[in-house]
């Protein structure tokens, strides 16, 4: 059977989250990226923004790969959280982004209502981050 996918909606960061960095040990260096609420998110069935106090954990391994581990809440329009545990890998070369491979597998908690139908899919996602920003795509694995 084919897997295909299907777009949940694209997620765009234009704040300053707080960054800090932890001393570098065994595996790697580790920071703490503290998500703003200067995020939204759009896509055809759904749309909102981020709430406050996300947190992306990250660790920048000594292959050049940082692995990605946040957790973080989505508001949506109508004022319904979405849980969404994101945990991905990013590599590639820094002066050129569009080289860059970045790829998550969020998941998302819905209450039941309206958007409990989030609950039944698994989901992958693609991002790229700027100098401006972030941009995820979230994609619905049908």
């Amino acid at each position: 059977m084919d897997i295909q996918l299907e777009l949940l909606f694209v997620f765009r960061g234009t704040g300053k989250p707080a960054i800090h960095e932890a001393s570098a040990g065994p595996l790697g260096q580790r920071r703490l990226v503290v998500l703003d609420d200067q995020a939204t998110f759009e896509g055809p069935r759904l749309r909102g923004s981020l709430m406050p106090g996300g947190v992306d954990w990250q660790l920048q391994r000594a292959d050049g790969v940082t692995e990605i581990d946040a957790a973080y809440l989505l508001r949506t329009h109508d004022g319904v959280l979405l849980k969404v545990i994101n945990r991905g890998l990013r590599h590639g070369p820094p002066a050129e982004p569009d080289k860059t491979y970045f790829r998550c597998t969020p998941t998302i908690e819905a209450p039941t209502g309206a958007y409990d139908w989030l609950n039944r899919s698994a989901y992958v996602a693609t991002g790229v981050r700027s100098p401006g920003g972030i941009e995820l795509w979230f994609y619905r694995v049908c």
